[in-house]
């Protein structure tokens, strides 16, 4: 509900930025009653801007569909979706707090400050790419399989599992 709520408060001061909005994965819920009364107040909705679709394989779908990623995670701040999106480049805008030094980061459940980084990603990124890529690559390294400290924390990690059995 999150990211939906970023891109309706988004659309609602700009609506010239954003010509549509894709929220996958929602099969099971957009035939749910609550949610169809829930999204059926929001301008996204009304003004088809948004539209519910499948799950799909990333790559294709970015690479169809995508400008700009938005995510909203609880309790999973680290998932391969917004390493994807970094590693092939794409704006994130997220609340994924142990990559929060790449893409652009809001903190927790603040609509507002997403709605603000998602409007600084749809006006500004295109300025910035050179600093975000090189961002993103440092973010993307520190959970690169040849990384040496991840090697060796992983392998403390999983030492410890043993050790307390």
């Amino acid at each position: 509900m999150y990211d939906i709520l970023i891109v309706e408060q988004a659309y609602r001061e700009k609506p010239n930025l954003i010509k549509h909005f894709y929220i996958t994965n929602s099969e099971k819920i957009k035939n749910n009653k609550l949610f169809i009364s829930t999204m059926q107040k929001l301008d996204i909705v009304n003004n088809k801007i948004a539209t519910f679709e499948s799950r799909f394989r990333m790559p294709y779908f970015l690479d169809k569909y995508t400008d700009v990623v938005i995510a909203h995670q609880v309790e999973n701040p680290l998932n391969y979706a917004y390493l994807d999106a970094l590693y092939l480049n794409y704006p994130l805008v997220h609340n994924a707090s142990l990559i929060k030094d790449a893409g652009y980061y809001y903190d927790g459940f603040d609509v507002e400050t997403g709605k603000n980084m998602l409007l600084y990603a749809l006006e500004q990124h295109d300025k910035n790419i050179e600093e975000y890529n090189n961002n993103s690559k440092n973010v993307l390294n520190r959970y690169m399989y040849n990384n040496e400290d991840t090697v060796i924390k992983y392998d403390e990690l999983i030492d410890n599992l043993f050790k307390n059995k």
